[in-house]
């Protein structure tokens, strides 16, 4: 069965301002640094001299045999709440960290420029964030990372005061998605005790964690597609479990990449 695209039809106003929204400026910057027969383009060519404000938004990660933080501009800052040089990425906070090594891999992995979102939380609320890996090569054998990173779209509450006094266990997972758009994997980007009791974890053994390293329930081949499912079609996926004699009742509710689990404990059946 063939497959027909429709382009949708934009108002000239708004055109114009997407055509110089930042992401789409730094990638055409991108394919006019690539000169013809290399790989990549070089530094210097993309991320020095005409920048302006968007340096604030950069950060230049290296890639020589591990990944580095090698500068960051003042709003990368803020969003890491670190102002350090030249450290690992793993010495970052996790969900900054995770999203900077999955845009990294994705944009050296296919030599192009790689959007992806990063989803942190802070203080109860969902802050969503454009994350924009380009890849450069450089004259002293590294290849360089220019990150671009500004929030995207408006926060939201996950409710805590409900997930904290609920015994249900309450997981919020979101989606980890390749180079062409496809979710692969879940983070747990929040939870509340009643979760780490169900699922016997230890305190700070599940937040940040991703499912498919995972050896409780929840990385079950069964959850797995029922969050896969949600987050395809946008809908309530529920699915009953057994596990050590007990039957779980599970809900999963996809909100753009964030998926919220509810597990609920049914009664024995004999």
């Amino acid at each position: 069965m063939g497959t027909t695209t429709i382009a949708a039809k934009k108002a000239p106003g708004k055109a114009a301002t997407e055509m110089f929204d930042d992401i789409p400026v730094l990638q055409r910057k991108w394919r006019a640094a690539l000169r013809p027969g290399e790989r990549l383009p070089r530094y210097e060519d993309v991320m020095l001299g005409s920048l302006g404000r968007l340096a604030d938004h950069m950060a230049l990660l290296k890639s020589d045999g591990g990944l580095e933080l090698s500068r960051s501009g003042r709003y990368v800052q803020k969003w890491l709440g670190d102002e350090r040089w030249d450290i690992p990425i793993a010495a970052l906070a996790p969900d900054c960290a995770t999203a900077l090594s999955e845009a990294a891999a994705n944009a050296l992995g296919f030599e192009r420029p790689h959007l992806a979102r990063a989803h942190c939380v802070r203080d109860g609320m969902v802050r969503t964030y454009d994350v924009l890996a380009l890849p450069t090569s450089s004259r002293w054998g590294s290849t360089l990372i220019g990150t671009y990173v500004n929030e995207h779209g408006a926060q939201y509450n996950l409710l805590d005061a409900i997930f904290s006094s609920t015994d249900d266990a309450v997981v919020s997972l979101a989606a980890l998605r390749n180079a062409n758009g496809r979710p692969f994997d879940f983070q747990v980007v929040h939870h509340n005790r009643s979760a780490e009791l169900l699922l016997k974890v230890q305190s700070g053994g599940l937040l940040w964690r991703r499912l498919g390293n995972a050896d409780h329930l929840l990385a079950s081949s069964d959850v797995m597609d029922m969050l896969f499912a949600a987050i395809s079609n946008g809908r309530t996926g529920q699915l009953e479990i057994e596990t050590d004699g007990r039957y779980l009742r599970l809900s999963a509710t996809a909100f753009a990449d964030v998926v919220s689990l509810t597990k609920a404990v049914a009664l024995n059946r004999k």
